[in-house]
């Protein structure tokens, strides 16, 4: 058994949300409190029968094997299509599920050609074309040290003001064969831009400011605090106005930024991004605050508890153990013997903060590796 190239990437698309780098604590001091639940008071996208969308996304699983789709419940559109055993396209971008005419379309010269043209192939699951990425910034475009494949990352924002999750992220080989593709962007961002009164007012000078964002943040996952008892540690940058404070005894240093929360595919809403570790509860929290009106809007948890797993297992070489052996041939079979329960913790809690394998999971499909039969 081995694990192949596409294999490699199996781990990193399965989840969208960890398209955003947020750190990850590991707590196990205050591992007896009851952890605060993740919220999202946006509503999700209701789903819609589109005959046109289900023939597309079917013709991709016709065409390549295994093949994985997801659709973003907020924005809509596909916010993930790759496989474990087939590549999306062939070499340049073109073949599989790239015609050869879209991905002609793209010049040869422009770097990010597998991505551009599967995005213009297949604008309808989408919601949008190359133009977007155009449009967007790219935050990362690397290649690995072996030289085998190339990653790109492209964030959205308006009036450089980051949108949240608005991220976009391409795997391709060094002969442009397109591994997998994910996607949070707003299909239209600025359109969505264009339907916000005041845009330019509103981002400079929100009505609810920095230090009472962390007051309300801070109050959302318990914790007391004043502005007064807020330090700033230096001046906000850009025109996301990024900032970090001092939390005095309710929390360690706290960063803040402006961020656009896209609430469907056509709207976002101004808000302050705070991300803050509470000292009582030992915990890291990334919190949401509608920069207009102070309502938190969503509350991501930045803390993994370690926690053992139990499994119900032979702990012999077989339900019927008989090691070494009888010496000279023989038809007899030792007992059935039954299965015993067994703890097992996680072993590195960097590399594998849940453990082997997660809550609710039945393979072992994750962060350590996804092996298979090639």
């Amino acid at each position: 058994m081995k694990c192949n190239l596409l294999s490699r990437f199996a781990s990193l698309f399965r989840k969208c949300s960890i398209l955003v780098s947020i750190p990850l604590l590991v707590a196990t001091a205050f591992a007896n409190q009851p952890q605060l639940p993740n919220f999202d008071k946006r509503a999700p996208k209701a789903a819609q029968t589109n005959v046109a969308k289900k023939a597309a996304m079917d013709g991709i699983r016709a065409k390549v094997k295994d093949a994985k789709l997801r659709e973003n419940e907020v924005v809509g559109g596909l916010s993930f299509v790759g496989s474990t055993h087939e590549f999306l396209t062939d070499k340049n971008g073109r073949g599989k599920l790239v015609r050869d005419a879209v991905a002609d379309s793209i010049p040869d010269n422009d770097a990010h050609k597998p991505a551009k043209a599967f995005v213009k192939e297949h604008r309808l699951l989408f919601g949008f074309g190359p133009e977007a990425l155009d449009a967007a910034k790219v935050k990362k475009d690397y290649v690995t040290k072996a030289g085998n494949f190339r990653t790109v990352i492209w964030q959205q924002d308006i009036d450089d003001i980051p949108v949240f999750e608005g991220v976009f992220k391409a795997h391709w080989t060094d002969d442009g064969k397109l591994i997998n593709v994910s996607s949070r962007f707003v299909p239209d961002v600025a359109k969505a831009a264009n339907k916000i009164a005041n845009r330019k007012a509103i981002q400079a000078t929100p009505t609810i400011g920095a230090k009472q964002a962390i007051v309300l943040a801070a109050k959302n996952i318990g914790d007391i605090i004043g502005a007064d008892q807020l330090t700033e540690l230096a001046q906000p940058i850009g025109n996301h106005k990024q900032q970090k404070f001092r939390g005095g005894q309710v929390l360690n240093n706290v960063q803040t930024h402006l961020t656009w929360l896209p609430m469907d595919d056509s709207t976002v809403q101004l808000c302050w991004e705070v991300m803050l570790v509470s000292r009582a509860r030992g915990e890291g929290f990334n919190v949401l605050v509608d920069a207009q009106t102070g309502e938190v809007l969503v509350r991501h948890g930045l803390t993994e508890y370690i926690s053992s797993a139990q499994y119900n297992v032979f702990t012999g070489d077989s339900p019927s153990p008989f090691s070494p052996g009888w010496s000279a041939p023989s038809t007899n079979q030792p007992p059935i013997v039954s299965r015993s329960l067994v703890s097992v913790s996680a072993l590195s809690t960097i590399g594998s903060p849940n453990g082997w394998i997660n809550d609710g999971d039945n393979t072992t499909s994750g962060n350590n590796v996804n092996a298979h039969l090639d």
